[in-house]
């Protein structure tokens, strides 16, 4: 698929029962279980935070959104990615600079120029990757994430926080301020084995795990449990 204009000749394949029609842009899925919370929860065009956006639609968990008439922020590390974000989705905020727990730069381990798993963490990079050559390390700017919400988001936490920022997340995510507000969903990319670490993590703030889709799970406000059960 190129661009947007692509998913006509896809509708056309869709029986009218599909809801949400017959395309996911999403690795998993997870767009089409978005716009199913979503319609649950009662947001019509929800405001996104997208942590590691990598594209505006390829392996996209919110590109059917934008084409629904939502809008929201795209935070992406690598540069050589942020073009097709300025073409395709003009009307978001995408932002060029890294997620991290403090100011500054870091060393950011490229395996490849437009790779999905490039990551700021050596940990990743170098043991659960092994397997895979680093090609390039070059030093980006980072931005704590209540920094982000603050400068990009005007203070207030949008209805969905995603986060796919390739072993970042669970910092990030402990780093995060939900004192005075906080997402509605938050989808995070989480190996099996530590699952429980995120549960655990996000259960502290009032949140309850809804389900996984392949390599994200997916959490919902523990309040608004009696809407989508």
């Amino acid at each position: 698929m190129k661009n947007f204009s692509d998913l006509e000749q896809f509708r056309r394949l869709a029986n009218t029962g599909q809801r949400w029609g017959c395309v996911t842009l999403a690795q998993h899925g997870d767009d089409l279980m978005l716009i199913n919370l979503c319609e649950l929860l009662g947001l019509e065009t929800p405001s996104y935070l997208d942590l590691g956006a990598h594209h505006p639609f390829t392996l996209s968990n919110t590109a059917l959104l934008y084409e629904r008439g939502s809008r929201g922020v795209n935070i992406e590390a690598n540069e050589t990615l942020m073009a097709a974000f300025k073409l395709y989705r003009p009307e978001d905020k995408n932002i060029c600079i890294g997620v991290g727990t403090v100011k500054g730069g870091m060393p950011f381990y490229m395996f490849g120029e437009q790779s999905g798993i490039n990551s700021f963490s050596k940990d990743h990079a170098f043991v659960h990757l092994a397997h895979l050559e680093v090609r390039k390390t070059v030093v980006l700017d980072v931005m704590p994430i209540n920094d982000i919400v603050r400068n990009y988001c005007e203070g207030k936490w949008p209805d969905i926080l995603l986060s796919d920022i390739e072993g970042m997340d669970f910092e990030v995510l402990q780093a995060a301020d939900f004192s005075k507000s906080k997402p509605r969903i938050i989808v995070v990319e989480v190996r099996r084995g530590d699952s429980a670490h995120f549960k655990s993590l996000l259960a502290d703030r009032g949140y309850i795990c809804y389900c996984r889709m392949g390599e994200n799970l997916f959490f919902i406000q523990e309040a608004d449990g009696y809407l989508v059960y």
